[in-house]
């Protein structure tokens, strides 16, 4: 039996501390549920806002404890109009978390950073090898039901866009959070960026923890033997499963990441589909 690991905060900076941006991820994957038949008011009030940009337009508008509730008669809109609202509330968790996953912190934040010495630098190892290895857009190249439907993918563009709006209309010198006003690392989002943060989310009980040992693993000394891996027969290391069509199974296990609703506090948010 192999000695359970204990995770260090070292490790603690890849588990899901980035709440915001993980909910964002979560909205996403499971939106459509809330896609129900519904008056033109159910989702408007008092001080409500209508964006509009191109074909995309949603009705925004807030409880009175702030929580967004989003209108629209398509799913481009209704996408829009959540990136819009989530930019407004969370824009710094995003930006941050869309450096992480495109390998640029030790570019904006040094190599060291919060988790101890090298640790930005070990998470950009990591991260640009995934985007190397091209394994999120693999996943988007295949057609529903093993890569997103139609509606999710026109949703997840959408979303790109609001988001991209509300820094357009905002400037970023002009920012209402102080912890990103200004700030360089803070700049307009793909749609791949997002559906990298949904598979970094499901992936973050597993692998992504382990991510500065990853980054930092060194190769072998010289005529020594393979890693022993826990449960691997003659510890003779893990060999990575593969799939009919020849990919990593880790990397194939959740194809386009379909979420799930209970994983989304009710009160985060409201968005309707009107009909």
């Amino acid at each position: 039996m192999g000695v359970p690991r204990t995770l260090t905060k070292r490790h603690k900076r890849f588990l899901p501390g980035r709440s915001a941006a993980v909910a964002a991820a979560l909205c996403l994957t499971s939106a459509t549920v809330a896609l129900l038949p519904a008056p033109s008011s159910a989702a408007t009030g008092p001080g409500g806002e209508t964006v509009a940009e191109g074909g995309h337009t949603a009705q925004i508008s807030r409880t009175e404890y702030g929580i967004p509730h989003i209108l629209a008669r398509d799913f481009d809109g209704l996408g829009y109009g959540y990136g819009y609202a989530f930019a407004q509330d969370n824009v710094c968790e995003l930006a941050e978390q869309v450096v992480t996953l495109r390998g640029e912190r030790s570019q904006f934040f040094g190599p060291g950073g919060e988790s101890g010495e090298g640790a930005n630098l070990a998470s950009d190892t990591y991260y640009t090898g995934q985007r190397r290895a091209g394994t999120v857009q693999r996943l988007l190249d295949r057609k529903a039901p093993l890569g997103p439907t139609a509606e999710l993918r026109r949703m997840v563009e959408g979303y790109a866009a609001g988001y991209n709006r509300y820094l357009r209309d905002t400037g970023v010198g002009k920012l209402p959070d102080p912890r990103c006003k200004g700030k360089p690392w803070v700049r307009p989002i793909t749609p791949l960026d997002l559906w990298s943060v949904v598979y970094d989310v499901n992936r973050v009980t597993a692998e992504v923890p382990l991510a500065p040992d990853i980054g930092d693993a060194k190769p072998p000394a010289a005529g020594a033997g393979g890693t022993a891996a826990s449960g691997a027969p003659g510890g003779k290391g893990m060999a990575a499963s593969k799939t009919p069509d020849g990919n990593d199974a880790a990397a194939t296990k959740t194809p386009a990441v379909k979420g799930t609703a209970a994983s989304v506090p009710a009160a985060t948010s409201h968005a309707i589909l009107e009909t």
